[in-house]
């Protein structure tokens, strides 16, 4: 009988030698098996907290590099800005400078 993965069958007092024997070679194999898987799951647990760490690393690369990005944004929408005010600045100063040409000519035509 097992009970959670463990043979848990009892020997009679009155088992002979060799049943002893066989039992005790059984159990052997058995606490072998469970020896090697432990080491199986340690060496697991190990590959897996190597792993975590990689992706934390890698995360924290992405969240640095996103931060870096969102503030080069920010930088370009800030040149933007001042290219727009800029270029409106320059129109208005556009637009001064002809209709001062405007009233200039209106004035020659009526000295003329």
């Amino acid at each position: 009988m097992k009970k959670m993965g463990i043979d848990v069958t009892f020997i009679s007092p009155d088992a002979s030698d060799e049943e002893l024997r066989l039992r005790t070679e059984r159990l052997k194999v058995e606490i072998a098996q469970r020896r090697e898987q432990i080491v199986s799951s340690e060496k697991r647990r190990d590959d897996l907290g190597k792993e975590a760490d990689t992706c934390a690393r890698k995360r924290e690369d992405a969240q640095s590099h996103v931060l870096e990005l969102n503030t080069r944004i920010a930088d370009l929408n800030a040149q933007i800005d001042s290219s727009k005010e800029q270029i409106i600045r320059i129109l208005n100063e556009r637009t001064d400078i002809q209709t001062g040409r405007q009233r200039a000519s209106t004035m020659i035509e009526q000295i003329a």
